[in-house]
């Protein structure tokens, strides 16, 4: 789906002279890695976020099996560097010049020391930037694996791939998405309709596991029309959200209205 947090919408929240956009963009970086790719190829996590910035050595270390194959996200051992400035060449290559040293220790335990030819440098920045003449530039006076920047276009891209980091990151900023909702935000959303506090997928499914399955398949595996008969639309659409959220590491957005057809 299209993204309706914008590149420029990026930027205003998070190039702040205030704290404030660089305790947010880690965090929206580290969810934006986790919706992307499994849990299970990731060997080495730590982005800190919030009041926690403060914290000495990189922004963010990250180590993934070597085969992972993801656009923004890249195999094997990475270093992140992250900045919110309005000059974005200025605060990378402040962190490029420091990454060598941070490398070895982000992964202290790791024997032979990690070592720049076998890592990957990532740069974020919430400002739009045209940085390939700045990789190139880089990739020639060092020996890292590989370079990589990613700037508030590439975020943007990013989140149209992740609509439920991208709903988050809506409500952070107070982006407008009203009626607009994740399948655990909106079984949350029945739930409180039928009096309890959660809706929980347990609970939709029970003695229904068969008709669920199938549900599911249809669902993820393939691309045609689902129709639901249901006593009432909210219920239509909870028994699809059910199975989905039980199923999908990164859940769909679902917007309520009267026309139960699923596509």
């Amino acid at each position: 789906m299209r993204s309706f947090v914008t590149a420029s919408k990026i930027a205003q929240r998070l190039c702040s002279p205030s704290r404030d956009g660089q305790e947010l963009l880690p965090q929206l970086v580290a969810k934006l890695i986790t919706s992307s790719i499994p849990k299970e190829v990731i060997r080495e996590f730590r982005f800190p976020h919030g009041d926690q910035i403060y914290l000495h050595g990189a922004d963010g270390i990250l180590a993934v099996n070597d085969d992972v194959q993801h656009l923004y996200v890249p195999g094997g051992i990475s270093l992140w560097e992250m900045g919110t400035s309005m000059n974005p060449k200025s605060k990378a290559d402040e962190d490029f010049g420091e990454a060598d040293g941070k490398l070895a220790q982000a992964f202290p335990n790791v024997i032979p020391p990690v070592v720049p030819d076998k890592a990957t440098f990532v740069f974020v920045t919430s400002k739009s930037w045209e940085s390939r003449k700045w990789i190139g530039e880089k990739r020639k006076a060092s020996n890292w694996k590989n370079i990589k920047v990613l700037d508030a276009v590439d975020l943007e891209k990013w989140l149209e791939q992740c609509p439920d980091v991208m709903l988050w990151f809506a409500d952070v900023c107070g982006l407008p998405a009203e009626g607009l909702y994740d399948a655990k935000q909106y079984l949350r959303k029945v739930g409180v309709d039928f009096g309890v506090s959660a809706m929980l997928p347990e609970l939709i499914i029970a003695g229904r596991n068969e008709d669920m399955k199938q549900l599911s398949d249809l669902v993820l595996e393939s691309n045609v029309e689902v129709y639901l008969r249901c006593e009432s639309v909210s219920l239509a659409e909870a028994a699809y959200l059910a199975p989905v959220h039980q199923n999908m590491s990164v859940t769909p957005l679902t917007q309520p209205s009267e026309d139960v057809t699923v596509r």
